[in-house]
């Protein structure tokens, strides 16, 4: 609770020197577009997770502080993906038998953040080519989350026989599909980090291309419910854009 009391005080405070330096401060800036590729996974206590891939782009502007270090804010569509899977081995209740039979689920998830992102950036360099340390803070607002996925139910030969259930007492194997939206399972909102490391390279005076790989750590809870605690804890990002420098 601390460290994100901290983010959030850094994170209000970055927007209010990013709109004083609009009003205040007639310097160059610089007006961004990027987007890319972003590979997510959470770290949920009750099921198995894996990655999925998702995507974001959006726009900043960007405002220098120093001479190698300027502050960013922008907006972005954020898709992050992910799957959960589990198995359960069907017991049962009567005689406490269980054998080879089981119950499973397979469900992709899919969400949609609108978010902004603070950045601060130190830049190294010289000529066409600079290196820079970005470190941002961002809040995302959930605008929205689906699923798709599957469910099966097998029961064997063997272990139909043992089985009181009526629903289980016939050897099968099953799939159910399902889908639908799950807006209501999910927190509206998640606060934490980027780490990146990039490149922008100056085509001309005001145009440069950029390239950003970097790590998220997400600090709010995933799931709606509090007593099932999961984070953003392992989402790669992949980032290229353009930047316009406006003089």
């Amino acid at each position: 609770m601390r460290l994100k009391s901290i983010l959030f005080v850094l994170y209000f405070f970055g927007i209010y020197a990013v709109m004083m330096a609009q009003e205040t401060e007639p310097k160059t800036f610089k007006l961004g577009f990027e987007g890319g590729v972003q590979f997510c996974d959470i770290s949920d206590q009750y099921m198995i997770s894996k990655s999925g891939t998702g995507y974001n782009f959006g726009a900043y502007i960007e405002y220098p502080i120093k001479e190698s270090l300027n502050i960013r804010l922008g907006l972005n569509y954020d898709n992050r993906a992910f799957n959960l899977k589990n198995q359960w081995r069907l017991v049962d209740d009567s005689t406490g038998y269980y054998g080879d039979s089981y119950y499973a689920e397979n469900t992709d998830f899919s969400l949609n953040y609108a978010t902004i992102p603070l950045s601060f950036l130190y830049t190294k360099g010289s000529g066409n080519f600079k290196l820079y340390f970005q470190f941002t803070v961002y809040y995302s607002l959930l605008i929205n989350a689906t699923m798709e996925g599957k469910s099966e139910l097998y029961i064997s030969a063997i272990d139909a026989q043992h089985f009181t259930y009526p629903e289980w007492q016939s050897p099968q194997q099953t799939t159910e599909p399902y889908s639908g939206d799950v807006s209501d399972q999910f927190n509206s909102y998640d606060l934490g980090i980027n780490l990146y490391i990039g490149g922008i390279y100056k085509v001309s005076d005001q145009f440069g291309i950029t390239l950003s790989p970097g790590i998220t750590y997400g600090m709010a809870n995933v799931w709606a419910n509090p007593e099932r605690t999961a984070n953003w804890s392992r989402l790669f990002k992949i980032n290229a854009g353009i930047v316009y420098t406006i003089k």
